[in-house]
């Protein structure tokens, strides 16, 4: 399946024998450049208002996993050591020097987390934006992590067969305010089949992306900013009230933001798990935190002694 039907807004790099791509905005200087980690299936494209908010101060990159967007079919099995390796091999095949901030909304949360352990000296933030918790399904549900084989089987089916288009609701996106080039590009990739194949080997991987996280609890002094979506859930959800899944899913987040004892947790009112980083006022509130935390990070380097 050909990948270029669409043009990408950054640049190829080969990481191995595949390419990844990358989009980064805004120009490199003394604050750490932002990194965004998207969610599972999730492209650049969702993630284009939190590189407006922040591309004006500091480099910002979004960029595509193995098998999605404009990158590479994933020719690696897709744990979050795997992962994290060929993201390290990306930034510096692109040229992108560390210290950075690593943004993760939801399974991009685990995958950051992660990314940390292996490389601690490389980072300088971790924002966790309604970030899947590795306790998540047995706390929510009473049972282990699942790979859900069978939603992942059917969206691969009607990936394969041009179908996905109508399951990707990309009108809802819309009216939550991502820009006509960007909805342009996700209809095209919910098009080409390629986010039904790909996309589910990231859903199979969940279990052990969880439990890998599972294993990074204590991250020092590094700065987390942990953003939860704000609407309580109505109805049930597989057997629980709309009331207690939204008590526990707040607990989960804000457990998050103990990992650092420089961490704090925001409800972000109004937002919902995807219009927390698809709607512009929403991902606004996350990205002036974040440039809360580069003010603080500014102040401490024009302090005697520091550079």
């Amino acid at each position: 399946m050909l990948i270029d039907d669409v043009p990408a807004p950054g640049q190829r790099y080969d990481v191995g024998g595949f390419r990844l791509h990358i989009d980064c905005k805004g120009k490199p200087n003394h604050l750490p450049t932002v990194i965004i980690e998207g969610g599972a299936g999730v492209s650049t494209p969702i993630n284009y208002w939190l590189q407006q908010h922040l591309q004006d101060r500091v480099q910002v990159c979004r960029y595509d996993r193995a098998g999605l967007g404009w990158s590479d079919d994933s020719v690696t099995v897709r744990d979050a050591d795997t992962i994290a390796g060929e993201l390290h091999t990306l930034l510096a095949k692109a040229e992108i020097k560390p210290p950075y901030i690593l943004a993760g909304h939801s399974l991009g949360g685990p995958l950051v987390r992660v990314y940390a352990d292996h490389y601690p000296s490389e980072v300088a933030g971790l924002i966790f934006i309604d970030s899947s918790h590795p306790e998540q399904d047995e706390r929510l549900y009473g049972s282990p992590p699942s790979n859900n084989t069978w939603i992942y089987t059917i969206a691969r089916v009607l990936g394969e067969l041009g179908l996905l288009l109508y399951l990707y609701d990309t009108e809802e996106q819309l009216e939550e305010g991502l820009p006509q080039h960007e909805l342009v590009a996700l209809r095209w990739m919910a098009r080409n089949g390629r986010i039904g194949r790909e996309g589910g080997k990231e859903g199979y991987s969940l279990p052990s992306v969880l439990d890998r996280a599972a294993q990074t609890t204590d991250f020092g002094s590094t700065p987390i900013r942990v953003f939860t979506a704000g609407p309580e859930v109505q109805g049930d959800v597989n057997g629980i009230s709309g009331e207690k899944f939204t008590e526990i899913w707040r607990a989960l987040q804000a457990e998050l933001s103990t990992l650092s004892t420089d961490g704090k947790h925001f409800i972000v009112e109004g937002a919902t798990h995807m219009s927390i980083v698809t709607t512009r006022r929403y991902a606004k509130v996350v990205t002036e935190e974040i440039h809360r935390v580069l003010d603080v990070m500014e102040h401490r380097r024009s302090l005697p002694g520091k550079k």
